[in-house]
């Protein structure tokens, strides 16, 4: 069709494709949609679909054995011109574009059709969720508002699979991205190993070392090649083993390696050398040789243990400037504090203790024990650098968090003597990524609630109390209220916390200091009633309370409850929390007036069940196809003298004068 070429039809078909929903296996949430719209509208026949460029494809369907249709007999190409308002066909048969359509004058032989069209957030319409009937036939009102919910239902399940979609996708992207840091670092570590003065090799599988030829002379090695055991020979005691086992792990398993050691070389001449090496491997992956680099560094060693010491202090204070700089002696357990200390953390000086307890004693309870393991396990071992985060105890008894680094230094047997380092304090980045996950936690748990009380499989009372204890959770407040209005009492239908009134409880409209407000529509929130002069002691579920935020519950009919938070603490509530509630409270109305909506049609039923049983006349339901009686009332029983199980074991004509049937048959 010309439609399909129009620039509009080009980005509504841009828009799906966005959505990657064309021909995916099924999925039970539009399942449970299509079957709750065929219960709610009473029709044999529901489906959610999709139109492309060249068909109808069903996501999901109720009634039908096929699952797509060409798209220039679907229905639901009449209803993507970009309104959002239902379509109903009663009877399609006598429809002006319809009445001619394959699927009226064949199978399924449609005479009704209503849908909903499932619109983007930017106005474009993907395709439809349908009722079909083979009879005609009309829909209530309160039959097309819930039709409308569903179909709202099922933008809400494209949208998290879309959502799945990108997150999916960022985490493939930030895995490539971290292989090729990996790879990349490698690479560095590799060149810097391998980029010395004078180099050497050792060929497998023989064994034999080769020295360069800058090595031999520099060092006056009468030999260029020779054995692993004589070039070992080179290294002092110390420093001997040490060097077979890189080399044992190298040769082995292709470990790199990079040490400082100390050789004697010929004219018993002392050096302190750098070794590295790795291995080389062919494209089996087998060891072909290990190569690497040897370097004099006798100069730069006695020059660093020269100035180590004094220098230390000086680069970690220049370092560290805006730190709270310390230098621990962990012989005497002295500590030295900059003015860092007061500077961040609010420690007046004559305050801080002269050992090791001035910073153990200011650790998070929490932290204490995983922070100082950590730090002896560093001093303890051989590790050199140390780092953690942290949450540290300012002097007004609010806790910083900071990244504390410290360097440990050895003595000549490499035993731990002192330690220096410094505290940054990090607050507010750290609770910015806490704030980031916890936003992040409490929408997948939001999207997930949404989903669970939309089932029509979970009890009201159970879905309400989901909904406070869910809130309860998120905003780590002291209470949250679900309440419903009626006959001008706000009665208490789920309750979380301490500082709510209880399940059951009746507010009479007249006493509640947020429903004038509630009852326009408009979301309360308060962060502070005493400052804001609010009477919160004349009713006792009041008293305490010091921030407030509540959301009107709407249904169809209007304003019919409240979503309500409260706690002890002011300025307990950010805007995300009110989005968020604001979002769960639009979910929990949709789901009222879906089961308000399936109530009255349950109701319905009942009502014409009843005035079937109780009718004073004869009363029966048979099969068209075969004359089977399906249903009888009682007045049939009694008039036609049969029991009702027999009754229903009878055709129609079972009933008829033996004259008339013998005319039927001839």
């Amino acid at each position: 069709m010309s439609s399909a070429h129009a620039p509009e039809e080009a980005a509504r078909l841009l828009a799906l494709q966005s959505y990657a929903i064309l021909d995916t296996p099924a999925e039970e949430g539009f399942d449970q949609l299509a079957a709750l719209a065929a219960q709610v509208c009473g029709c044999p026949i529901a489906v959610v679909n999709f139109l492309d460029g060249e068909r109808q494809w069903f996501k999901a369907s109720v009634g039908l054995a096929f699952q797509q249709t060409e798209r220039a007999i679907a229905f639901c190409a009449h209803a993507l011109d970009g309104r959002r308002d239902p379509m109903v066909v009663p009877d399609a048969a006598l429809h002006p574009v319809l009445a001619s359509n394959p699927l009226v004058v064949g199978d399924p032989h449609v005479r009704f059709y209503a849908c909903v069209p499932l619109v983007t957030p930017e106005g474009f319409a993907l395709g439809t969720l349908a009722v079909v009937d083979t009879v005609p036939r009309t829909l209530q009102d309160a039959q097309i508002d819930a039709l409308k919910m569903l179909a709202g239902q099922a933008m809400v399940q494209l949208e998290l699979r879309r959502q799945k979609r990108l997150l999916a996708h960022l985490v493939r992207e930030r895995d490539q991205m971290h292989a090729e840091m990996v790879a990349q670092g490698e690479a560095l570590r590799a060149a810097g190993r391998i980029a010395r003065i004078g180099g050497w090799t050792v060929e497998l599988p023989g064994q034999q070392w080769t020295w360069s030829q800058e090595i031999a002379a520099t060092y006056g090695l009468a030999q260029r090649q020779s054995g692993l055991a004589q070039v070992l020979q080179l290294y002092t005691p110390p420093y001997r083993g040490v060097m077979q086992r890189v080399l044992d792990d190298c040769l082995q398993h292709g470990t790199p390696f990079d040490i400082e050691a100390e050789a004697l070389m010929p004219g018993e001449r002392h050096f302190w050398v750098r070794t590295a090496g790795q291995a080389v491997r062919g494209a089996d992956g087998q060891i072909l040789r290990i190569q690497g680099a040897f370097q004099d560094i006798t100069t730069q060693r006695r020059a660093h243990q020269a100035q180590r010491e004094s220098e230390e202090r000086f680069h970690l204070v220049s370092r560290a400037t805006a730190d709270a700089v310390w230098d621990w002696n962990l012989f005497t357990d002295h500590i030295w504090w900059n003015e860092g200390m007061q500077t961040l953390f609010g420690v007046p000086p004559d305050q801080l203790q002269a050992d090791s307890s001035s910073w153990t004693s200011r650790l998070h309870p929490e932290d204490s024990g995983a922070v100082t393991t950590g730090i002896h396990a560093v001093i303890d071992g051989n590790d050199t650098h140390w780092s953690s985060e942290y949450r540290f105890r300012r002097h007004d008894g609010s806790y910083a968090w900071v990244l504390d680094r410290g360097f440990v230094i050895r003595d000549g047997s490499g035993k731990a003597v002192r330690m220096v380092g410094g505290m940054a304090d990090i607050s507010r980045q750290k609770l910015a990524e806490i704030d980031a996950q916890r936003d992040a936690q409490n929408h997948a748990e939001l999207l997930q609630v949404q989903q669970r009380i939309s089932s029509m499989a979970l009890p009201l009372h159970e879905a309400l109390q989901l909904v406070a204890d869910t809130v309860l959770h998120q905003t780590q407040a002291r209470g949250a209220l679900v309440e419903l209005l009626r006959d001008q009492q706000l009665v208490a239908q789920a309750a979380a916390g301490d500082h709510v009134r209880p399940v059951g409880h009746l507010l009479p409209v007249d006493q509640s200091l947020l429903w004038p407000t509630l009852r326009e529509g408009r979301t309360v929130v308060c962060n502070d009633t005493e400052a804001a002069g609010w009477d919160m002691a004349s009713l006792p579920h009041r008293q305490g309370v010091r921030s407030v935020m509540a959301v009107p519950l709407r249904t169809a009919e209007g304003v019919v409850g409240s979503l309500k938070v409260t706690s002890d603490q002011p300025q307990a509530f950010s805007r995300r929390d009110v989005a968020h509630l604001e979002i769960l409270t639009e979910s929990l109305g949709s789901m009222v007036q879906l089961r308000h909506v399936a109530a009255q049609l349950r109701a319905s039923e009942q009502q014409y069940r009843m005035l079937f049983d109780e009718h004073p006349h004869p009363m029966w339901v048979y099969d068209k196809a075969t004359l089977r009686l399906q249903a009888v009332n009682q007045s049939m029983v009694t008039h036609y003298g049969y029991a009702e199980a027999e009754l229903l074991a009878m055709q129609m004509t079972d009933l008829w004068p033996a004259e008339r049937r013998a005319a039927i048959k001839a």
